[in-house]
């Protein structure tokens, strides 16, 4: 019974430990967009904070993070395989 009452503390603390991470989530804003053999997704999320946070920036349960995910269409000329993650670049 000690034991059972143990993993049930453990999985308690774990549960509250790790409750902030299950409030993230991500939203895609329309479709995709094909532009220049780049798909291009804009999407916000919510329920995060950013590591390197700006001074004056605000973080709450109402603040959203824009970003745009893009990746390679099917016959993108540099190399990249389709809907491969296009590293550094600039947008």
């Amino acid at each position: 019974m000690k034991t059972r009452n143990i993993l049930a503390s453990i999985a308690a603390l774990d549960l509250l430990a790790n409750a902030h991470a299950a409030r993230a989530a991500e939203y895609y804003v329309g479709d995709a967009i094909e532009k220049n053999n780049l798909v291009i997704e804009p999407n916000y999320l919510t329920g995060i904070e950013m590591s390197r946070m700006p001074e004056g920036m605000t973080s709450g349960p109402d603040v959203i993070h824009l970003e745009v995910d893009v990746h390679a269409a099917a016959h993108e000329p540099h190399g990249f395989a389709e809907k491969e993650w296009i590293p550094y670049l600039t947008v």
